[in-house]
């Protein structure tokens, strides 16, 4: 943002994106330039509490001792196009309990109007105020997003979509820590580091705290500071599956129950495993690139299409979908009380590694 680098402010700033981390950094670094500890000038405000007439009343009033007054709005929800009659619902709406565009058609055109006085108050910011939208969504068709484009500044932020944007994030963390990183312990790292910047510099941070004295990273300090997701645990027992290591496989599920993770959940993400598998599997006999697997996945990290792919490839022709079928049959069984979910799980593994080589043994 080169507005604080050069510290000269416009009036009305929009911050927004999917990642809280970015969002909130860059709020932080804006506010501390243009107002640094100042507090008494400062009037934060969230979506449930918003008045139009006291905001107004706020920012009109001059500066106490201060070149500005900082007004910072989160979550307004005033960003919202109106939906339009026949258009989709989004995956987010639903979750929300958004059942149909109708429902929402009278909070739509109420906030259809809130935009109007919004932007007509905007417009007339004096030159001692400052405002900050932050928005974890915000249409850019709306008019109020329009307008702050025209005559302030909208800063989108977004979670990594690539690995290499993490990589790069990582790197230059470890860098400045001026600690030594093997290859072996930083694709270790990447593969447990989550697509949230937030979530990967705590862990990262973390890291390094613990290897400061010894003065290098290895793959056995990534082991022991950062704990596997459980998505990734799941994905090892498939793993131990797909080669025949029924022990293994045993074993990865046993682990999984120490740490107190629900059976029944443990069998539905197997589930979901072989389903992705499956589909993994499809795309790469009609000669699909790692990237073009990657798109249709809608993977988060483009090392993720070769994993998948290797391990689908060991799978036989119909035993994925015989996999899955078994999944959901022993699922139901359980969901009907005629089975337990520790049997349910062992018989799923057991039936996926009958007749194939245990390579352990």
């Amino acid at each position: 943002m080169n507005d604080v680098k050069e510290r000269s402010f416009k009036r009305v700033y929009l911050i927004t994106g999917d990642d809280p981390w970015l969002r909130h950094g860059f709020l932080s670094r804006l506010l501390q330039a243009a107002s640094g500890e100042d507090t008494l000038n400062r009037m934060d405000v969230t979506g449930s509490d918003m008045s139009l007439p006291e905001m107004r009343a706020f920012t009109d009033t001059m500066p106490f001792f201060a070149e500005r007054r900082v007004l910072v709005i989160e979550e307004s929800g005033l960003f919202r196009v109106r939906q339009k009659k026949g258009e989709s619902l989004e995956a987010d709406d639903v979750s929300e309990g958004k059942d149909t565009p109708e429902s929402d058609e009278k909070e739509d055109a109420s906030k259809e109007e809130a935009s109007d006085a919004y932007q007509k108050w905007l417009k007339t910011l004096p030159e001692t105020a400052l405002v900050i939208f932050v928005e974890t969504k915000a249409d850019g068709r709306s008019a109020l997003y329009k307008l702050i484009s025209r005559t302030g500044s909208v800063t989108v932020t977004e979670r990594p979509k690539k690995a290499e944007e993490l990589r790069r994030f990582a790197m230059n963390l470890i860098g400045k820590s001026r600690l030594k990183i093997t290859q072996a312990a930083f694709d270790l790292l990447m593969e447990r580091l989550p697509l949230d910047y937030g979530t990967a510099e705590t862990e990262i941070e973390k890291l390094i705290s613990s290897c400061l004295e010894k003065g290098s990273i290895q793959s056995e300090d990534v082991e022991e500071m950062l704990i596997p997701r459980l998505e990734d645990k799941v994905f090892d027992l498939v793993e131990r599956v797909s080669s025949g290591d029924r022990r293994g496989a045993l074993r990865c599920y046993y682990d999984l129950v120490a740490l107190r993770t629900s059976s029944l959940l443990v069998l539905t993400l197997i589930g979901k495993e072989f389903v992705r598998l499956m589909n993994v599997q499809e795309m790469a006999v009609k000669g699909l690139s790692d990237r073009e697997i990657m798109t249709n996945m809608s993977f988060s990290k483009e090392w993720l299409s070769e994993k998948y792919r290797r391990a689908a490839q060991r799978f036989r022709k119909g035993q994925l979908l015989k996999a899955a079928s078994r999944e959901t049959e022993l699922e139901l069984a359980v969901k009907s009380g005629n089975l337990s979910e520790n049997a349910a799980v062992e018989m799923l593994i057991l039936s996926m590694t009958e007749g194939t080589k245990d390579p352990r043994r």
